[in-house]
């Protein structure tokens, strides 16, 4: 098998009780993601990794395995990491190796029709071992460390137009692509010859806390070509 999807979905949230089963316009948070998953024709399998029956239950109607997590990596604490090397051991004993890994992180749903197909074929057609998906800002980023406000990219002393910024590139969580031979070498989801696939800036949205669903249920409503269509190519 060329491609496989994993989509990572631990039971535990800080911020959400049962942050991947919650239900957002009457669809379960994962399910979004499974979607995109299954409608991609590039992906031969799909693996969701979880500790909680219930998510576990909710792929019951996708053509997915399904993969019991143990206590030891799905704690706060436990890195993705930890987690893919799970799975590829999975992978490897079931007989059901992909070469290569594309990475679906259910917090970050918002993905147009054709992103994952697009993102693979970018992929392929660069030649990379590892990419990431990102929204493109020119902006002026600041941090915040207690009290104290430190400017990151710019002197504000010498103040220049917004447009003129170079490109930041922000990873949004969505999409990540890597060999997977070499994901057990590195251990590490990028590696060797990185590239990245440009997603709209709409896709920066995470789900972290409570107002963060309602603004997916709004997004939802003024984005319709985020209704996926089956068998993207």
């Amino acid at each position: 098998m060329k491609y496989c999807a994993v989509i990572p979905a631990r039971g535990g949230s800080k911020t959400i009780k049962n942050k991947n089963r919650i239900k957002i316009n009457g669809v379960p948070l994962i399910k979004y993601s499974l979607m995109h998953a299954s409608f991609c024709k590039k992906i031969g399998k799909i693996f969701v990794t979880s500790d909680d029956d219930k998510i576990l239950n909710l792929c019951n109607n996708y053509n997915c395995e399904v993969i019991k997590r143990p206590k030891n990596i799905s704690s706060d604490s436990a890195t993705l990491e930890e987690v893919l090397n799970h799975t590829i051991l999975f992978m490897k004993k079931r007989k059901l190796f992909a070469d290569n890994i594309v990475l679906l992180q259910p917090t970050s749903p918002i993905r147009f029709s054709g992103d994952i197909s697009k993102a693979i074929n970018y992929y392929e057609k660069k030649k990379l071992d590892s990419l990431f998906s990102y929204v493109n800002f020119h902006s002026l980023f600041w941090k915040k460390k207690g009290k104290k406000l430190t400017s990151i990219n710019y002197n504000p002393k010498k103040r220049q137009n917004r447009q003129n910024m170079p490109d930041y590139l922000i990873e949004n969580g969505s999409i990540y692509i890597f060999k997977t031979k070499l994901f057990s070498k590195y251990n590490n989801r990028l590696f060797g010859k990185i590239g990245g696939y440009e997603m709209k800036k709409i896709c920066i949205y995470e789900i972290d806390d409570p107002s963060d669903i309602e603004e997916f249920k709004k997004i939802l409503t003024i984005y319709p070509k985020l209704k996926w269509k089956k068998n993207e190519k």
